[in-house]
C-alpha cells in the first residue's frame, strides 16, 4: 500500500526566474522607488520618459505668441488647410506580431517625406522620390498583409468596440430625442401607400447649376477655432452641460419663435414668396436632399421618413402646384454607433465654434423686400423684429438634365428651379487663406490605433452634397474616438477631393446621384395638392414609397402607415441591435501618430537595417565553421536537403523572416529596441 508523499514546491519555468531576477536588478539599481506609492512612480515616469514626451507631441509644439492684430491671432487660432491634432494629444499603442517591414528605417523615411511633401514642407530630393518609385510595388503587398492582419484583430476582439458608450451620450443623445418626437404631433395621423419611387440612379444624367442668391438673414458669424484648447487634448464630454443646456431650453425656443426660419419649410411664408416670384418647383434644405441622395445600392440599410406638401399658388394668370419638401423625421430607433456618432456631430461643432458678432441683418416688420438683382419688390408678411441668431440663405438652384435629345423633342425634359433654404455652420480659412463657409463632420474610429478607416459611399455623398449646395464652402471632417471620447484629428476637404476619394476607393461617381432629383420629380410633381410622406424602410431596398394623408371618411387597408402607433413604441433609452462590420484602414491618410513617428500609412514597423533582418536568418558562426567544407560551394540562404529552403521576396531580394517564438510585441518596443 502505496502513501502519498507531501506536495513537493512548484517549480517555477527558467524564463520565469530570469524575469524575477530582472526585476530585482532593476529595485537594486533604484532604490529611491520603493518608498513612493505605485501612482507616483507612474506619474514619475510619464513625465520625464522621452518615449512618453514625443508620444505627447511635446517636441513639436511652438509657443503661442501674442499678437496685437486681430486678423492675425484669427488667422492663426483657426484650424490648419491641411490637418489638426489635439495638442498633448496621447498617441497610441499598437500590438503586432513580430513581424518587420519591407523597409528599413532610412527607407520608410524616404517614404515619409514623399507622402508628406505639400507646399508648407520642403520637397523631397530625388533620391527619396527614386525610393519611393521603387518601392511602389512593396508597398501594396505591404498593405494588403498589414489590412489582413487588422482584419483579423477585429474579427477576433476589436468588434465589441461598438458596443462602447460614454455616460455623456447616455445622458444627452435621450434629451436630444425627445425634443424632436415633438415633431410627430404636426403630422396626420394615418397614410396610405400609393406608389413607389426607386432609388437607383438613371443613365440620364444631371447637373445643378446655382442661379444666385436671394436674400442672407443672419446676425451673428460662427467661425471654427481651435485657440481655446491649445492646453491639453480634446474631450467631447466638456461641453456635455452646455449641450443639455440648450436641449432643456429648446423646446420653449422654438414655441415662442416668430422667425420663418426656425420653421418648417412648408410654413416659411418668405420661402413661398420666394418661389412664387421665381418660378421654384421645390422649396426643401440641403439636409433633404442630402437624406435622398446618399442611398444607393449597397446603403440601403437606413430608415427615414420625410413630410412634404404640395401647396396651388397663384403665379400671375394661372395656378400653379410647389413642393415643399420639410426635413425628415426623427429617427424610431437607434444603435449605439448611431447614438456615438450623433452626438459626436453636435458635440463637435459646439467645441470648434467660436461666436463673433458682425455686421446683424433685422428683419423689419414690415417693409418691401428687394432681391439681390433688384429684379422685383414685393410684400412680405409682417414678422417681429428679432436678432437671428444663425446665418440663413435663400438660394435659388436649377435642375437641368443632361441628355442627347434636342429641346424640340418629346423625350426632352425641360429644366426645373430648385429653393434651397440654407444654414451656414460656420466660417473659415481655406487652404488658399480666403474666408469661406465650412461645413462640419465626424468619422469615428473604432481602430484608431491602426490608421484612419475609410469612409463609405453614404459618408462621402453625404459631404459632397452638403458642400454642393453650399457653394464656395469647403470641409472639415472630425475624427473622434468613441472608446476614449476624444478628438484624434481634422482633415480640410474640398468637393473635388471628396469626389476622388469616392472614385479611388468604390469606383463610383458621385455626380451620378443627381439624377434621382429628376426621378423624384416625375413621380411627385403630378399628384394633387395635400399632404404626403415620403418614406424608406429597410425591408424597402431601392425603392421609397409614397403615402398620402387618409381621410376619416377613406378606407382604410393593410398597407397604411400610422405614424403616431409608431413613433408611440418609440424607446428613447434601449438601443438597437446592430452588426459589427469591419471597415478597412485608408492607406492614403496620415494620422498625428504616424506623423510623430514619420512613418507611412498601413505598414509594419520598419527593420532597422538589412544586417539586422539577415542576422535572424543566418546561422550561428560556430555552425557555420563547422559545416564549412560540407557545404563549399553552397549557398547557406538556400537551405540545405534535410531542411526546407527559405524564400525570398521577389520584389526586393531580401529574405523572408521565419515565424519566431514571439507572438506579440509592443509597438513601443518595436520602434525603440
Amino acid at each position: 500500500m502505496t502513501t502519498n508523499s507531501p506536495s513537493s514546491p512548484t517549480i517555477n519555468p527558467p524564463w520565469m526566474e530570469e524575469l524575477d531576477q530582472q526585476i530585482d536588478d532593476l529595485v537594486n539599481a533604484a532604490p529611491f522607488i520603493l518608498p513612493k506609492p505605485f501612482e507616483d512612480v507612474c506619474e514619475y515616469i510619464e513625465n520625464r520618459s522621452l518615449t512618453f514626451k514625443m508620444f505627447r507631441n511635446e517636441f513639436l509644439q511652438t509657443k503661442n505668441k501674442k499678437s496685437k492684430n486681430k486678423q492675425e491671432r484669427l488667422t492663426r487660432e483657426l484650424l490648419q488647410p491641411d490637418w489638426w491634432a489635439p495638442p498633448r494629444q496621447r498617441l497610441y499603442y499598437v500590438f503586432l506580431p513580430f513581424n518587420r517591414s519591407l523597409f528599413t528605417a532610412k527607407e520608410m523615411n524616404d517614404l515619409y517625406a514623399v507622402y508628406t511633401a505639400g507646399p508648407n514642407t520642403s520637397p523631397p530630393s530625388s533620391s527619396q522620390i527614386m525610393t519611393y518609385t521603387n518601392s511602389l510595388a512593396n508597398i501594396k503587398t505591404e498593405n494588403d498583409e498589414y489590412l489582413q492582419h487588422i482584419k483579423r484583430r477585429w474579427l477576433e476582439e476589436s468588434w465589441s468596440r461598438v458596443n462602447v458608450i460614454k455616460e455623456e451620450v447616455t445622458q444627452f443623445v435621450p434629451t436630444w430625442w425627445k425634443n424632436r418626437l415633438n415633431r410627430i404631433e404636426r403630422c396626420a395621423e394615418t397614410y396610405s401607400r400609393m406608389s413607389p419611387v426607386p432609388l437607383t440612379p438613371s443613365e440620364t444624367e444631371g447637373k445643378l447649376v446655382f442661379l444666385k442668391n436671394l436674400k442672407e438673414l443672419g446676425s451673428l458669424t460662427r467661425y471654427y477655432s481651435s485657440a481655446h484648447h491649445k492646453s491639453g487634448a480634446v474631450s467631447m464630454s466638456i461641453v456635455q452641460e452646455e449641450l443639455l443646456e440648450r436641449e432643456g431650453d429648446r423646446f420653449k425656443r422654438m414655441e415662442s419663435t416668430v422667425n420663418d426660419t426656425d420653421k418648417e419649410v412648408g410654413d416659411d411664408k418668405m420661402a413661398e414668396c420666394f418661389a412664387v416670384d421665381h418660378q421654384a418647383e421645390i422649396v426643401t434644405t440641403p439636409s433633404v436632399l442630402k437624406t435622398i441622395l446618399a442611398n444607393s445600392p449597397g446603403t440601403f440599410e437606413e430608415t427615414w421618413c420625410i413630410p412634404f406638401k404640395i401647396k396651388e399658388v397663384s403665379s400671375g394668370d394661372h395656378n400653379r402646384k410647389v413642393i415643399f419638401m420639410d426635413k425628415k423625421l426623427p429617427p424610431k430607433t437607434l444603435t449605439i454607433s448611431e447614438k456615438n456618432a450623433l452626438y459626436s456631430k453636435i458635440a463637435a461643432r459646439a467645441i470648434f465654434r467660436k461666436s463673433k458678432k458682425s455686421l446683424s441683418s433685422m428683419v423689419p416688420n414690415t417693409a418691401d423686400q428687394v432681391d439681390k438683382d433688384g429684379e422685383e419688390n414685393y410684400q412680405l408678411p409682417s414678422i417681429e423684429k428679432k436678432r437671428l441668431e444663425k446665418e440663413v440663405q435663400y438660394n435659388l438652384w436649377e435642375y437641368r438634365a443632361v441628355d442627347e435629345h434636342s429641346v424640340l423633342s418629346k423625350n426632352h425634359r425641360k429644366p426645373f428651379k430648385i429653393l434651397l433654404r440654407t444654414k451656414t455652420e460656420g466660417k473659415n480659412f481655406d487652404a488658399q487663406r480666403q474666408l469661406s463657409p465650412c461645413v462640419m463632420s465626424t468619422k469615428l474610429d473604432f481602430q484608431p490605433e491602426f490608421g484612419a478607416s475609410q469612409m463609405n459611399f453614404r459618408e462621402l455623398m453625404g459631404e459632397w452634397i452638403s458642400l454642393k449646395l453650399r457653394p464656395n464652402s469647403f470641409l472639415h471632417r472630425v475624427r473622434v474616438d468613441p472608446m476614449k471620447g476624444g478628438i484624434i484629428m481634422v482633415e480640410s476637404k474640398t468637393p473635388a477631393a471628396i469626389a476622388n476619394d469616392s472614385q479611388r476607393l468604390h469606383s463610383r461617381c458621385v455626380e451620378h446621384q443627381l439624377s434621382l432629383i429628376q426621378i423624384l420629380f416625375d413621380h411627385i410633381s403630378p399628384l394633387p395638392p395635400g399632404n404626403y410622406l415620403l418614406n424608406h424602410d429597410i425591408k424597402d431596398k431601392g425603392f421609397m414609397y409614397i403615402y398620402h394623408e387618409l381621410l376619416d371618411k377613406q378606407k382604410r387597408s393593410a398597407t397604411n402607415l400610422n405614424i403616431r402607433e409608431l413613433y408611440n413604441k418609440v424607446d428613447v433609452d434601449g438601443h438597437a441591435e446592430q452588426v459589427a462590420p469591419w471597415i478597412p484602414i485608408d492607406p492614403n491618410i496620415m494620422t498625428p501618430t504616424l506623423h510623430s513617428l514619420k512613418r507611412i500609412p498601413c505598414v509594419f514597423p520598419p527593420a532597422k537595417d538589412d544586417a539586422n533582418r539577415k542576422r535572424v536568418q543566418i546561422p550561428a558562426k560556430k555552425k557555420i565553421k563547422k559545416n564549412r567544407k560540407k557545404n563549399k560551394g553552397k549557398n547557406p540562404m538556400k537551405g540545405s536537403p534535410g531542411k526546407p529552403a527559405q524564400g525570398k521576396n521577389k520584389e526586393t531580394n531580401r529574405p523572408i523572416p521565419e515565424n519566431n517564438s514571439r507572438s506579440k510585441v509592443s509597438y513601443d518596443e518595436v520602434l525603440f529596441d
